[in-house]
């Protein structure tokens, strides 16, 4: 992943199938894709847009979970695409700026934003250019982090000193439930 503040060390595309290996990662994680396919229901016969996919993880189980019939896919990192590309034939993966979507108006009936707007100085850009390539009546989903929340405060900073080194300084915007309200 790369993101507009670089700091510290780049995020290998296969950081999180490796994370996912750890049972407690894994848990939280499976349950939090399980969370999102609940709220977005069956898409089949939809076309669905992941923004910020990284090397596709959650892409991979949007569209093992929620069958859209159409699946792009983007990320700003190339290796990140490469990876996803050689791993997951299961979407259409492309190098794309998701301030800049290479899409037309209304082409996706889902658009998915995970864990990516904290990354980006203009939050809200990204969002308005979701909503461009979202038909009406679509789903926008987007999902950042609580950093005013207890657990955040409390695990964050062990993440990032033992396991999850290569984010530190990689959030530009903190989120909290209020950032987050005034934002969309």
């Amino acid at each position: 992943m790369k993101c507009e503040k670089q700091g510290g060390e780049e995020v290998p595309p296969d950081f999180y199938d490796r994370a996912l290996r750890i049972p407690l990662y894994r848990r939280y994680h499976i349950n939090r894709f399980r969370s999102m396919c609940k709220l977005i229901g069956d898409v089949s016969g939809l076309a669905m847009l992941d923004v910020g996919c990284d090397g596709g993880t959650f892409t991979e189980h949007m569209v093992k979970s929620c069958k859209p019939s159409f699946t792009a896919a983007l990320d700003l990192d190339f290796k990140a695409i490469s990876y996803a590309k050689a791993k997951r034939p299961i979407a259409e993966f492309l190098v794309a700026d998701g301030l800049r979507l290479p899409f037309r108006d209304e082409a996706f009936e889902l658009v998915t934003i995970m864990e990516v707007l904290e990354h980006v100085h203009e939050p809200k850009s990204m969002l308005k250019e979701a909503y461009r390539v979202l038909r009406k009546g679509g789903l926008l989903v987007a999902l950042v982090p609580n950093e005013k929340s207890k657990l955040y405060r409390v695990v964050w900073p062990v993440w990032t000193k033992f396991r999850g080194r290569v984010w530190s300084d990689k959030h530009v915007v903190e989120f909290d439930e209020e950032v987050f309200k005034e934002l969309v």
